[in-house]
């Protein structure tokens, strides 16, 4: 590989982000901090349902009803329910995880870059 790099040195962490403000529909809490969220209503995001569109993910909850969620760049240690591959689109598994989408029908651009079986998590780019 060229200048020494190997898989292992290659880090996508905070690389093209992007977050905003949302409200909280009341199912978050600082539990669901790195967790796949969803549109649930006017400017507001949960857990969603299984198979819904993911928004982001959950990076902060404040006190006062709002949460911050990240919605561009690329996200690393990402939990799945069932594993995706590579260059999949994915969907929310209600649970804030996520999975692969069975269709490309209203999932979004959100694409997996990497798979880590043994933990099972992903590298996610998340594409506004």
């Amino acid at each position: 590989m060229a200048r020494g790099l190997t898989a292992r040195s290659v880090q996508f962490e905070e690389i093209d982000q992007h977050h905003t403000t949302y409200i909280n529909d009341g199912t978050l809490d600082t539990d669901h901090l790195g967790m796949a969220v969803c549109m649930t209503g006017n400017k507001t995001v949960g857990l969603g349902h299984d198979g819904a569109r993911v928004k982001g993910i959950l990076k902060k909850v404040e006190d006062d009803d709002i949460v911050v969620v990240q919605d561009e760049g690329y996200v690393e240690e990402l939990g799945y329910s069932s594993a995706p591959s590579v260059g999949d689109r994915i969907v929310s598994d209600g649970a804030g995880a996520v999975k692969a989408a069975l269709s490309n029908a209203a999932v979004g651009d959100h694409e997996v870059v990497a798979v880590d079986t043994e933990e099972e998590e992903v590298i996610l780019k998340l594409k506004g």
